[in-house]
């Protein structure tokens, strides 16, 4: 599976923020993750869900966010290894590849969830 975060600003000057079905059914609810970047499989990054009033990624979460130079409409996109393992990779608006997962946001929509078919196409599993 993967999950696609849309970059809001609150997520570049706050921590980011996941919804409760997002956490259930992608993180299985595990309060510690571990993440790679693609293209960087050694370093590993501890993350931590934290929750002061919604659940936020925390620990080095944000990390690995500056690492990848992330702004305002750019979309995070992770990708389930198993095991608490995540690798995580960033789409910029100007990327082949960005038409292909912004036609699951409408509006002020900023999760989703879709399932890996063949050949690169997704199957929406959920959205808001």
């Amino acid at each position: 599976m993967i999950y696609v975060r849309k970059v809001f600003e609150h997520d570049v000057t706050h921590q980011v923020s996941i919804d409760q079905y997002v956490y259930e059914h992608f993180f299985h609810e595990r309060e510690i993750l571990s993440f790679t970047v693609h293209g960087d499989d050694v370093c590993r990054y501890e993350v931590n869900v934290r929750y002061p009033t919604d659940k936020r990624l925390g620990g080095q979460f944000k990390e690995i966010c500056r690492r990848l130079h992330y702004q305002v409409d750019d979309l995070l996109v992770i990708k389930s290894l198993g095991n608490g393992l995540y690798q995580m990779s960033l789409i910029k608006p100007n990327s082949q590849r960005y038409a292909q997962y912004a036609a699951c946001f409408h509006g002020m929509e900023r999760h989703a969830i879709l399932s890996e078919m063949a050949e690169g196409n997704y199957n929406l599993i959920y959205h808001h």
